[in-house]
C-alpha cells in the first residue's frame, strides 16, 4: 500500500465540501492540496487554510500533471457538464487516481474507462454516475482498479444529525427574517 502523506491532491469544486475533504487531506495526512473553483479569490477565510494554493477553471488544467490525486466535488452546470473527458484525463499525471464525489454528468464515463484501459490513470473511486444506478452494461464494472458506490459517500453515523442541525440553523434564521445559512445560488445553478 502506497502512503498518501507528501502527495498532491487537486481539489476541483472547493465549496463546504470541498473544503472539508482538503481539512482532511491536510491536517489528518498531511496531503499537499491545491483547490480548484470558479472564483478563487472567494474562499472564506475559515476555509483558507486547507489548500495551499487556489485556481481558478482556467488555470486547472496547469496543476493536473502535478497532481497525484483528483477529488471532483463540483457540482453540476452547464460549465461543468462533462468536464471531465478524455482530453482532460490525458493531461492528468501518469498514475494519478480520480475520485468523483460530485456529480456523474461532470465525466464522460467511457472516456474514464479508456484512460483506465490504456493504463494513464492509477485507477478511480466513484460515488456518482451520469446515470443512477449505472447501467449494467457500464464498462466501468471490468475494472479491479475502480471502487464503486451507489451515491452513498456522504452517509455516516451522524448523518441524521448533522442534517438536523442544518434544518434547525436555517429555520431559525427563516424566524428571525435573516439570510439562509446554506443558500442556493439559483443563477449559479448549486
Amino acid at each position: 500500500m502506497e502512503m498518501t502523506c507528501d502527495k498532491r491532491l487537486a481539489i476541483f469544486g472547493f465549496g463546504d465540501i470541498g473544503a472539508e475533504c482538503g481539512r482532511v487531506a491536510k491536517a489528518g495526512v498531511g496531503m499537499h492540496v491545491q483547490g480548484v473553483k470558479r472564483n478563487p479569490d472567494n474562499v472564506p477565510e475559515h476555509q483558507r487554510e486547507w489548500a495551499d494554493s487556489f485556481h481558478s477553471m482556467a488555470d486547472a488544467d496547469d496543476i493536473l500533471p502535478e497532481a497525484d490525486f483528483v477529488l471532483n466535488v463540483m457540482p453540476f452546470t452547464q460549465e461543468t457538464k462533462n468536464y471531465f473527458n478524455y482530453e482532460r484525463f490525458m493531461k492528468f499525471k501518469k498514475g494519478a487516481v480520480f475520485i468523483n464525489i460530485g456529480r456523474g454528468t461532470t465525466v464522460v464515463e467511457d472516456d474514464l474507462a479508456r484512460v483506465l484501459e490504456e493504463g494513464h490513470l492509477k485507477g478511480a473511486a466513484l460515488d456518482v454516475y451520469a446515470v443512477e444506478p449505472l447501467p449494467a452494461e457500464s464498462k466501468l464494472y471490468g475494472f479491479k482498479n475502480v471502487l464503486m458506490t451507489p451515491h452513498c459517500a456522504d452517509i455516516t453515523t451522524d448523518i441524521a444529525d448533522l442534517s438536523w442541525g442544518v434544518f434547525k440553523q436555517n429555520f431559525a434564521k427563516v424566524e428571525a427574517g435573516e439570510a439562509l445559512a446554506t443558500p442556493v445560488n439559483k443563477s449559479a445553478g448549486y
